[in-house]
């Protein structure tokens, strides 16, 4: 069963989220202590490997990608290790059983479809026992991929231009929204009502800035 997080343009967070696949089709947000459970990686699986397609727009962002790879390793009390395992050039595949980073195309109704996402997490997980068992991120290549600290300062506002037409080409710091992303891959959600302290946090609606990478 696949569970598609996306990165829109959600309100600012006062409390992380997890994850939790209620049917093959519907998932929901629960809190961490909900007695339900949510998505989380095998018990006996710490260690995640990642691969990075490095086609289209994701040529030169190694570094950016090893740097949020090393945020959620290295993160207080994390019981998680992601390790970049090198480049691949596998696409996005979610029955292949390697985690994945690709820039590519978001426009597939089973993704972001016309919506000018900046990316979009999918997760293959039960919904029964909650396991995950692997995850696909894909960046949108409509995007400004920017590595050198510079952002859109509108990046977190629209998802669409004055005229309805999607908003493409927004320059967003890859860091962070790989960070971001990551996030999704462990098993948190979106945050769940405003908070303006947390504007700037990795799971909030911000993280298309440098703000997002810690």
């Amino acid at each position: 069963f696949a569970l598609i997080a996306g990165l829109l343009w959600s309100s600012p967070s006062r409390a992380y989220r997890m994850m939790h696949k209620t049917t093959s089709s519907t998932s929901s947000y629960v809190a961490c202590n909900s007695l339900s459970g949510f998505a989380h990686w095998p018990w006996n699986q710490p260690t995640t490997y990642w691969y990075y397609n490095t086609s289209g727009a994701g040529a030169g962002k190694t570094a950016a990608i090893q740097a949020a790879l090393n945020t959620w390793t290295n993160a207080s009390e994390s019981d998680h290790v992601l390790v970049y395992a090198g480049t691949t050039s596998a696409g996005y595949n979610l029955n292949d059983n390697q985690n994945t980073l690709v820039w590519g195309s978001t426009t597939d109704a089973s993704l972001c479809g016309t919506v000018a996402c900046h990316a979009v997490t999918t997760i293959r997980f039960s919904s029964t026992q909650q396991i995950m068992y692997e995850v696909d991120i894909v960046l949108n290549e409509e995007m400004d991929w920017r590595t050198d600290g510079t952002y859109d300062p509108t990046c977190s506002d629209s998802v669409t231009n004055p005229d309805g037409t999607p908003r493409h080409n927004v320059a967003l710091d890859t860091q962070a929204i790989v960070t971001h992303e990551l996030g999704h891959g462990l098993g948190l959600g979106h945050p769940s009502s405003g908070e303006s302290t947390f504007a700037d946090a990795t799971m909030g609606g911000s993280s298309c800035k440098v703000g997002g990478r810690t």
